[in-house]
């Protein structure tokens, strides 16, 4: 949508440039796909060989990377593996880090009782300056 959008190129050596010039030839690669599509489906009749079921996988998964299905769970458990596998995962319960929060917030406000009486302490001060 950005680049269908975008008034004019962008600034060469830009990463959005780099991602316009991917989004061109992608679409390329599309049109060129269905086109060569279109004509075998055309010329099917006619000829005895044929791959249309093969061409049209091909343009699906270039029009619609999204939808190709993938068995990548192997690939994410050797993944995860690969993660755990240095370091322990250390899983602290909620309920601990408790006794902590409550110590900073008893910290603040003691510390906003303090700038509290200050400020009484300021505004009698002068009071008592503005009585003399």
């Amino acid at each position: 949508m950005l680049y269908d959008l975008a008034d004019g190129p962008p600034k060469p050596g830009t990463l959005l440039e780099s991602i316009f010039l991917v989004l061109v030839n992608r679409r390329q690669e599309q049109e060129f796909i269905k086109t060569r599509l279109l004509v075998e489906a055309a010329l099917a009749p006619h000829s005895e060989k044929h791959n249309l079921e093969k061409i049209f996988e091909q343009y699906t998964a270039q029009a619609f990377p999204h939808l190709e299905k993938k068995d990548d769970k192997e690939e994410e458990k050797k993944a995860l593996a690969a993660w755990t596998a240095h370091d322990k995962l250390v899983i602290r319960p909620l309920w601990d880090a408790a006794p902590e929060r409550l110590k900073a917030a008893s910290k603040l406000r003691g510390a906003r009782d303090r700038v509290k009486k200050m400020e009484e302490d300021r505004k009698k001060d002068r009071l008592r300056r503005l009585d003399e």
